[in-house]
């Protein structure tokens, strides 16, 4: 994984650490939505690192920058649909591939993080417990790892 992915695995394993230290289930249920709502910074972040990655070893800097920059605005609520259409600008396949490469379980993960996500966010309830959410980030993380070594593969 690049180098700003593994460091955002990182913080996030240590939130599950401290999550999992914590012995009051209420207070654990919040860390649990805390880390719901780092794991689609996580995604948001992943991303963009993909296609970054992806544009800087085959093109200049100037195209490197553009893309960049509008990958970054594209990838804002990367809910899986949004993740499809961006791999489709890369190739017109791309998005059929993402959509067989994750599991069904990989892309459920990532449809419920981004939609508890977005309750969180707006005050709404969300009865995601913290085991769920470490369920759900080791999910999101392997989906990252495939749709790495995919972009990184031209998916062949």
């Amino acid at each position: 994984m690049g180098k700003e992915i593994d460091a955002y695995t990182k913080k996030l394993s240590n939130v599950i650490h401290w999550g999992q230290q914590c012995t009051d289930l209420e207070a654990q249920a919040h860390w649990g939505r805390y880390l719901c709502v780092l794991i689609s910074g996580f995604l948001e972040v992943a991303i963009a690192e993909i296609c970054y990655q992806y544009v800087k070893n085959r093109a200049g800097i100037n195209v490197t920058s553009f893309v960049t920059r509008t990958v970054q605005k594209t990838v804002y609520n990367p809910k899986l649909e949004a993740i499809k259409q961006l791999a489709n600008r890369f190739n017109d396949d791309w998005g059929n591939n993402v959509d067989e490469l994750l599991s069904d379980k990989q892309k459920a993960a990532i449809g419920n993080i981004i939609q508890n996500r977005h309750n969180i966010a707006h005050g709404r309830d969300s009865d995601l417990s913290f085991a769920k959410t470490c369920e759900y980030f080791n999910d999101v993380r392997e989906a990252v790892r495939l749709l790495e070594d995919a972009f990184d593969n031209n998916f062949e």
